[in-house]
């Protein structure tokens, strides 16, 4: 079995009664991005193996000893590159972000990691000044697939994304203060 072919439920009520170890899932997670990240471009910031395999110890440990954190007790998440992830690049889908490395977490990754889950990386999200302009989205050099015709570079995705308001918003709000672009 493939850990990474299963629904998150799965994955975590498999984690809970230890059927699955939280290393081996990242892991398993950590083979599918190598195997698939060339192909697809879909990860540009991936945090070290060895610091991910040993937070992942860490997660089992705290199961060892009674403490699960929550739901998302030792599931890897990639964050969209739209939310601040603390010491993991994020580009905001523009090259003219291609160096910034928040210093904090946004509202909704400290939240995800306040539940167990496990930052792994960032995946692709295009900046609304790159991908309208250029059509171009960062993380997908080499494929020639304009802004409007990919998931994450339609204008209303964006625009959702960028008001906290697509996909998972723990936060609670309509306006998440976790996404970079909504920081001064």
């Amino acid at each position: 079995m493939d850990p990474t072919e299963l629904p998150a439920h799965a994955l975590s009520a498999a984690i809970h009664v230890r059927q699955l170890s939280c290393r081996e899932l990242m892991h398993a997670t950590l083979a599918r991005i190598a195997a698939l990240n060339p192909v697809h471009k879909a990860i540009v910031s991936l945090r070290d193996e060895a610091e991910l395999l040993r937070e992942a110890d860490a997660r089992d440990a705290q199961l060892q000893r009674g403490e699960a954190m929550g739901w998302m007790h030792g599931l890897p998440q990639a964050i969209k590159d739209l939310a601040l992830t603390a010491g993991l690049r994020t580009t905001l889908g523009s090259p003219l972000m291609k160096d910034f490395i928040p210093k904090e977490d946004g509202l909704m990754v400290a939240r995800m990691k306040a539940a167990g889950g496990s930052s792994g990386g960032a995946a692709v999200a295009s900046g609304p000044a790159n991908a309208m302009a250029t059509g171009r989205v960062v993380g997908q050099k080499g494929r020639r697939q304009g802004a409007n015709r990919s998931r994450v570079g339609h204008p209303a995705r964006i625009c959702n994304a960028a008001c906290g308001l697509s996909g998972h918003n723990p936060a609670g709000r309509l306006v998440s203060a976790g996404h970079a672009l909504l920081q001064r």
